[in-house]
């Protein structure tokens, strides 16, 4: 390894000198550095920030990493093949790059062993470049390096011989990061014939796109890095097709040729290379997010099946001829998108292939049931790799991936098969870890059999219906066959013993979408109501207000925190017509807000863009309610149900985009807008015949007459479903069904087991009431409304046989217990969620929080840590009656 490279240093400078940027690909000259021209997506949020001098630093690293005398050599094969590449060196120098790069403390070493942490090649820099440039840019993108031991065994699963064949057609790799896959495809055909001839016709075929500057610029070094080193000859090799671009926007998919010319005008030569459909291959590891702030019209238009030609007619939001049905889906996730382009890119090439490494929710979620309808009905054969174990670490990210392989070959002789005609056959292969410890190294001699991933396991199955799943099974020990079995019993039990929230409740609706919370939502009562009074002072411009909420403006059409029907000063106008000196106050109240985390909210027509009166207007005033998802992700324990007697707020226990939370409300309200506890009459927002058989069992239960029943059926109803549902087996035992859409919950026929239930859901209801409250085990609701406390009086006496465990309280300091720190409610962490949205520091210290902040944070953890004693005896009551498979139910 050489010392750091100098700039400018040898004659390699002096050619670029020489070189005058090139202003038809959108960089400016000398003086005028260029920002947003230069990035082909930046309308569409998805790309980094254009080049600036953190991009070159990770060049230059990445060029003083080699060998001085390659270094040069690279850096004069750059100035040869890529205009892109000079112009943009050009305008880093005008910006004024030093000339010895600054070297970044090493990053601590990760706690556990995954196939990323081996090694240290060129491109695990870059993805420290991209922790500590753009961490947060890295998440919502998905860069992160794909190990080599998988970019090998995807290449060998598709058959060397195939590939390498140039009559198989163009391959391409839509999301190439520094462009791995190719580089491993070269290495190994050049291990396998040392042939210059066969590479140049590898590389011609070969297609790279690649979204974000940093990683572009950096995968250009590393080509010329290889292809140097391959041969000592600089004309040997044919330049990569290697482009700036976003994979899914090409020319095929523009909706007329007005669109065509505008992409056209900016866009780079992928923009017409993309529009091809005969490729043959098509391989890589696109991102995960569903982070997609906005996107291209042609892609969405592909999603729904409404391109015009060959192929364009595949959607994904109809099911057996039939719209979705769902207001929200998950289709929007990136590598979504990337499933339907290559459907769209091999539609020509029947004996095409599709290799892509992604994570498992589309494999099962009830939602990608028409992908998968999509997918079987384009391709012949259909293949699913999994590691062998839950322990086995893919990638340095929590989500479980898989690998999917795709072939159209065949697919003629599928559709006569008599076999086919019960569906596709799917192929499962659990793959060991074991057999690939080992690094390829391109100028190594001995045989490469020691890197070979190990088939633990090959099963085939059918889709199951209803959703037309991809089952797969979960563990190397496990019987395939009977754990798919399993799977079904246990999914099909629910739903035909189970009852449904929508069945149980007669109104649901969704969560308050302020579409503003910096403004409107805050932590205390005080910092809200000193936000009202500069909205209402005439003497604060629109301008302090804009700088102090709205960092950015949505759009480039308005001004910052302004949309189409929404203008600050048309909304400060108003409030200051229909308030007066103390109107404003009855708009405070306090709303649940992440986890356990409660604000305050100014919950007013005019500030709120859905206020959702219809369905928290009894909530304002402390009615009870269940808050879930539809669907949840599949892999995360099915834990997104929560408890609030206040307002719900969007992203109380989701953290993505996909979808909201529904609130399904004890009572509802005669008249939604006007609702008070003196006023319009409050009504039990359950069903009857949800009604009749419960209002029987707890009648059972405590020895009732029916007029005690009626008193408190619907607070029972509550914490008997959260009782069930926060319970950790009942999460587990039928995670897979419980993913799929509201939850659905059985009625036990054991009386005992349902007073436990009732009970310890009611214990949990009170601790997550008011949670930074300080506990007391003989605390009464006194503020709750009144038509509440009848019902809670009666239950906190049923519940009087538990309360003595609840007397126990553990004695927390801060870093004692750790569990409580994990516990979680949907996608939050609760504690750390809110400790988060209170200190500033990495990692978060309570010794920024004052007094009372402190004093509330302890009291949560106190909280939680009862929460999760609480969930133990949950599982432990079940355990008494043998378990889920066990339990009794009443029949519906």
């Amino acid at each position: 390894m050489s010392g750091s490279l100098s700039v400018p240093f040898s004659a390699a400078v002096e050619e670029i000198r020489h070189h005058q940027p090139c202003s038809a690909i959108g960089f400016h000259g000398p003086g005028e550095p260029s920002r947003e021209a230069n990035d082909p997506t930046v309308n569409d949020g998805t790309r980094s920030k254009p080049c600036g001098w953190r991009e070159w630093r990770l060049c230059l690293e990445l060029l003083g990493d080699q060998p001085r005398e390659l270094s040069e050599r690279i850096l004069r094969w750059l100035v040869e093949v890529s205009p892109t590449w000079l112009s943009a060196w050009w305008e880093a120098c005008q910006l004024g790059l030093r000339a010895e790069p600054t070297r970044e403390p090493p990053t601590r070493e990760r706690s556990h062993d995954s196939m990323s942490d081996r090694g240290r090649s060129p491109v695990s820099a870059v993805e420290r470049w991209w922790s500590r440039t753009a961490p947060r840019r890295r998440e919502q993108l998905g860069i992160y390096h794909t190990p080599a031991e998988l970019r090998r065994w995807i290449w060998r699963s598709l058959d060397p011989a195939k590939w390498s064949d140039p009559q198989t057609g163009l391959i391409l790799d839509p999301a190439a990061g520094t462009g791995e896959f190719g580089r491993t495809a070269i290495e190994m055909a050049w291990r396998e014939t040392r042939d210059p001839h066969r590479i140049n016709e590898l590389l011609g075929r070969f297609h790279s796109v690649e979204i974000t500057l940093a990683s572009y610029l950096a995968g250009w070094i590393e080509w010329g890095r290889l292809l140097l080193s391959l041969s000592g000859d600089d004309r040997v090799f044919r330049t990569p097709h290697w482009h700036w671009a976003d994979a899914t926007r090409v020319a095929g998919l523009c909706v007329d040729d007005a669109a065509r010319r505008s992409e056209a005008s900016h866009e780079s030569t992928w923009f017409e290379s993309g529009s091809r459909q005969d490729f043959g291959w098509v391989v890589g590891n696109p991102p995960y997010s569903s982070r997609v702030e906005s996107s291209w019209p042609g892609i969405e238009r592909l999603l729904k099946g409404e391109i015009r030609g060959p192929g364009g007619d595949d959607s994904y939001f109809r099911f057996r001829d039939r719209p979705l049905g769902e207001r929200k889906t998950w289709l929007h996730d990136l590598y979504v998108r990337f499933f339907r382009m290559s459907q769209w890119w091999t539609h020509a090439n029947p004996n095409a292939s599709v290799a892509l490494i992604t994570n498992r929710g589309w494999l099962t979620h009830k939602t990608f049931r028409g992908m998968r309808e999509s997918l079987t009905s384009s391709f012949a054969s259909i293949r699913i790799d999994l590691p062998s174990s839950q322990d086995d670490v893919w990638f340095d990210i929590a989500t479980p991936v898989a690998i999917a392989f795709l072939s159209r070959r065949g697919k003629e002789t599928t559709a006569t098969d008599p076999a086919a005609q019960h569906g596709p056959r799917i192929e499962y292969r659990l793959l060991g870890q074991e057999a690939v410890a080992r690094s390829f190294d391109p100028d190594e001699n001995e045989a490469e059999t020691g890197s070979q991933l190990s088939v633990a396991r090959v099963t085939r199955s059918t889709p199951l219906e209803p959703w037309w799943e991809f089952m797969a099974p979960v563990s190397e020990g496990a019987n395939t066959e009977s754990h798919l079995d399993e799977n079904q019993r246990r999914g099909a039990w629910l739903r035909e013993q189970g009852w449904s929230l929508t069945e149980i409740f007669q109104r649901s609706g969704s969560v308050i979408v302020t579409a503003r919370d910096a403004l409107v939502i805050a932590t205390s009562r005080r910092e809200l109501r000193d936000r009202v009074e500069r909205l209402l002072d005439p003497n604060v411009s629109d301008a302090e207000i804009r700088a102090d909420y709205f960092a950015r403006a949505r759009s480039r059409r308005y001004a910052p925190g302004d949309t189409r029907g929404w203008k600050l000063d048309e909304v400060r106008t108003r409030l200051r017509r229909r308030w007066d000196r103390h109107d404003w106050k009855r708009a405070l109240t306090r709303c649940r807000y992440r986890g356990l985390d409660d604000r305050w909210i100014l919950w007013d027509r005019d500030l709120v863009d859905w206020p959702r009166w219809e369905s928290q207007a009894t909530m304002a005033h402390g009615d009870w309610a269940l808050v879930a998802r539809r669907q949840s992700p599949v892999d995360r324990p099915a834990n997104y149900v929560l408890v609030s007697n206040r307002l719900v707020v969007d992203g109380v226990l989701r953290s993505d985009n996909r979808g909201n939370e529904s609130v399904f409300s004890l009572h509802y309200a005669a008249n939604d807008e006007t609702a008070e506890l003196g006023g319009a009459p409050w009504r039990l927002n359950l069903h009857a015949a949800w009604l009749e058989p419960f209002e029987k069992a707890i009648c059972e239960a405590w020895s009732l007459d029916d007029h005690e029943a009626k008193e408190c059926v619907g607070l029972a109803t509550l914490a008997y479903l959260y009782g069930i549902l926060r319970t950790p087996s009942f999460q587990t035992y039928f995670q897979s069904e419980l993913v799929r859409d509201f939850p659905r919950v059985p009625l036990v026929q054991d009386a005992e087991l349902l007073r436990r239930f009732v009970s310890l859901g009611w214990s949990l209801m009170r601790l997550h009431r008011d949670p930074v409250r300080a506990w007391n085990v003989s605390e009464e609701s006194s503020h709750e409304p009144t038509i509440s406390m009848p019902a809670s009086r009666r239950l906190n006496q049923w519940v009087g046989t538990i309360e003595p465990m609840m007397k126990c309280l553990p004695s927390l300091e801060w870093g004692e217990s750790d569990s409580a720190d994990d516990w979680r409610v949907g996608a939050h962490r609760v504690v750390s969620r809110w400790l988060r949205e209170r200190t500033s520091s990495k990692p978060r210290r309570p010794g920024e929080l004052n007094a009372v902040a402190r004093r509330r944070l302890q009291n949560l953890r106190i909280r939680v840590a009862l929460s999760q004693q609480l969930e133990r005896r949950l599982d432990e009551e079940v355990g008494k009656f043998g378990g889920w498979g066990e339990i009794r139910v009443t029949l519906r």
